[in-house]
């Protein structure tokens, strides 16, 4: 049997008759047939979602398009049209979307309106959109270089590179003569040719000057010059044994014929030897008066019958390396000579 409540009611003005007791029926859950109707309400529409369709008459008829629907993320989604050429993520204001793009370095946040149209009406509503932006990444490394190429061996020798060896140097650096391979030895900057310091043996050439030797560097006479320039000093030691063989002049005269001279790296002939001015018609014991046979230039000009040297270093920079040396008066039989001349060496 259905239990009954009692449902008390309000005092009635003066003259009123007195309360009554209303029973009030109940279903089988014990709930009033009022509170049963308020629970299927509830159950069957949202008032939220009655509400949005009400704003934007959106009734059973309508002829919205749908094929191309922007996705929300909303609590209580609704099917909506966009006018947008693309599909782009939307998502209501204080529900981000999560986006994890492979190429994205950073991402730009904008708030862009979108019209939507609903049932022949056109409502912008305000969406944020995020778009991967991709971002130049600014390197602050410079370009990879090669480390720039010392002047000279001195620079070799700064850079506490003390083993001695083949460097490669540029001395007059970029827009000059192209670097060269040069042999440096505790900051000196050496440059060879085929026979430094080998024996030249000189016979059979009596005529002055008839016997030739070129020595042969291997860079170009600009890189040579442009070493000298860089360089301090630079010399080259030169060596003449002779036995019966005249050095430079035959004579005490020194206007008398010239048997051997050098030529310089502009091709000038010299007139001297080692140890001894440019072309001062003298060999290095000829500067101080010391040789063999005195007034002599030179220790050979005696033109003794036993062996004798001229020997010193070369120190004018402005006329080196030597690209010639020319001597004579070996024609005879116990005429004969030999001839050493050595690298050149600078330092700055």
């Amino acid at each position: 049997m259905p239990q009954e409540s009692l449902r008390h009611s309000e005092p009635s003005e003066e003259g009123a008759p007195a309360p009554t007791l209303t029973p009030s029926r109940t279903n089988q859950s014990g709930l009033s047939t009022a509170q049963t109707r308020m629970t299927e309400q509830t159950s069957t529409e949202n008032p939220l979602d009655t509400f949005i369709f009400k704003i934007f008459n959106l009734t059973s008829t309508s002829n919205t398009n749908y094929s191309s629907v922007v996705p929300t993320v909303v609590t209580n989604s609704f099917p909506t049209s966009a006018t947008t050429s693309r599909s782009i993520p939307v998502t209501t204001k204080n529900t981000p979307i999560a986006t994890t793009p492979t190429t994205t370095i950073t991402t730009s946040v904008r708030t862009t309106p979108i019209e939507t149209n609903f049932s022949n009406s056109t409502v912008q509503l305000p969406v944020t959109i995020s778009e991967p932006v991709t971002q130049v990444l600014s390197s602050t490394v410079e370009p990879t270089t090669s480390k720039a190429i010392p002047k000279t061996c001195n620079e070799v020798w700064k850079n506490k590179i003390e083993e001695p060896g083949m460097y490669l140097i540029d001395p007059d650096g970029v827009g000059g003569t192209e670097p060269f391979q040069v042999y440096c030895d505790e900051g000196f900057t050496l440059v060879r040719h085929r026979r430094s310091y080998l024996e030249v043996r000189v016979t059979n050439h009596e005529e002055p000057g008839s016997f030739v030797f070129r020595p042969k560097y291997p860079v170009s006479v600009d890189q040579l010059k442009a070493l000298t320039a860089k360089s301090q000093f630079c010399d080259q030691y030169i060596k003449y044994e002779c036995r019966s063989a005249v050095l430079l002049y035959g004579s005490k005269n020194a206007g008398s014929v010239n048997y051997g001279w050098l030529v310089s790296i502009d091709g000038e002939k010299l007139v001297n030897w080692g140890g001894a001015p440019t072309n001062s018609s003298l060999c290095a014991c000829g500067v101080d008066d010391s040789c063999v046979s005195p007034g002599l230039p030179c220790n050979c000009d005696g033109d003794s019958r036993i062996k004798l040297i001229d020997e010193g270093v070369l120190m004018d920079k402005s006329v080196l390396p030597i690209t010639e040396v020319r001597l004579g008066d070996t024609g005879g039989r116990r005429e004969h000579g030999r001839l050493w001349l050595g690298y050149l060496r600078c330092f700055d």
